[in-house]
């Protein structure tokens, strides 16, 4: 493959699509149809100034897909003007139901607990708002309610397994 050194046109003309025409570095490197790391190198070459304001992010960002994801198994969407949101600009999705349900934000005292305890399941009838203490109590007597479930399995299956060698 032959080795093309593509460059930015012109220091003006990158000033120009950059600063002026609020064209990020991702779609630079797309219209000229080169990698960012070119149009970094370019950059440098130039002297070029970037201020950090002017990174790409949300929809414009080539990663983007959608705004939703995945963190822990619960789903995170993009919501930069939120007054909740993080410093990914992302809110908890079973968060955002709860307070369409409610019609305000929640406090940061209110925790919304999912009744099956699927972390990803976010319909609004599988979700129930709590205060911290009382969460963390459902949660301990959940944890010890399933525990005993699993030990009672276990004693079934060893009974089995003791059936099928006699």
């Amino acid at each position: 493959m032959p080795n093309r050194k593509i460059k930015i046109p012109s220091k003006k003309w990158f000033i120009q699509k950059y600063l002026n025409e609020k064209i990020g570095v991702y779609e630079i490197a797309k219209e000229l149809n080169c990698s960012v790391n070119t149009i970094y190198r370019g950059i440098k070459e130039y002297n070029i100034f970037l201020p950090h304001y002017k990174s790409v992010s949300g929809e414009r960002h080539p990663n983007w897909k959608g705004g939703r994801n995945k963190n822990n198994g619960y789903i995170r969407v993009y919501r930069p003007e939120h007054p909740n949101s993080d410093t990914h600009n992302t809110v908890y999705e079973h968060r955002l139901v709860m307070e369409k349900k409610l019609g305000r934000y929640l406090t940061k005292d209110e925790v919304v607990h999912h009744l099956n305890g699927v972390k990803d399941d976010n319909r609004e009838e599988n979700l129930m708002i709590m205060n911290n203490k009382s969460h963390g109590e459902k949660e301990m007597s959940l944890k010890k309610e399933m525990q005993s479930k699993i030990l009672e399995l276990e004693k079934i299956i060893e009974e089995i397994n003791v059936k099928k060698k006699q």
